[in-house]
């Protein structure tokens, strides 16, 4: 998985402001398509789901992290469409969720919801979703992604903590981009020699 530089600055907010008991556990992140938002989240899930988290890193060796690695995790529910879908995720999903979220899940173990585009769930859906935002299991985190075109209901946007990841600056993304095109060069150069 690609670690993009202009991810870590709001990798180390979110996390500082957990570690001083700053904390919000439902985050819309807003941004543009392709900045690397999928990543964003799946670096916080981990950092969440660590039981021996030092910081800003995963200690890499507890159970939860090795489920996380091995994608395997039963208390990280990533809600996708699927091709039947019409577009879109309705209120059978987010039952589903709320029903593995209050039946399977213990109270002490953290459970995170990802919601790739939040513009995808219908009505009444997000009616649903609103009602779990009201009064969230323990130790439960919503990630939900906002692409700078869609529009979400106030009511939904007022439980969230805004976290907006915005694209790099013009230096810094030619910087990265010449170190990626210099590494890629080496090794077609290592291929053909």
């Amino acid at each position: 998985m690609n670690w993009y530089p202009w991810l870590t600055k709001p990798y180390e907010q979110f996390i500082d402001k957990y570690q001083k008991g700053f904390h919000h556990n439902v985050i819309l992140i807003q941004t543009n398509k392709n900045l690397g938002d999928n990543f964003l989240i799946w670096q916080l899930s981990c950092w969440l789901m660590c039981q021996k988290s030092n910081g800003f890193k995963t200690c890499k060796i507890c159970n939860d992290c090795l489920l996380m690695k091995n994608n395997a995790h039963p208390f990280l529910y990533k809600m996708e469409l699927n091709q039947q879908n019409n577009h879109f995720l309705g209120i059978d999903a987010i039952r589903i969720i709320t029903e593995k979220l209050y039946k399977f899940g213990k109270e002490d173990n953290t459970k995170i919801i990802w919601l790739p585009n939040i513009t995808q769930l219908t009505v009444n859906a997000v009616n649903a979703l609103l009602k779990i935002l009201e009064e969230p299991p323990i130790n439960c985190w919503f990630f939900l992604t906002l692409y700078n075109s869609g529009t979400i209901l106030s009511t939904l946007r007022s439980r969230c903590m805004i976290l907006r990841l915005l694209p790099p600056d013009e230096n810094n993304a030619l910087l990265w981009l010449k170190k990626k095109l210099s590494m890629t060069n080496n090794v077609y150069c290592l291929l053909y020699v």
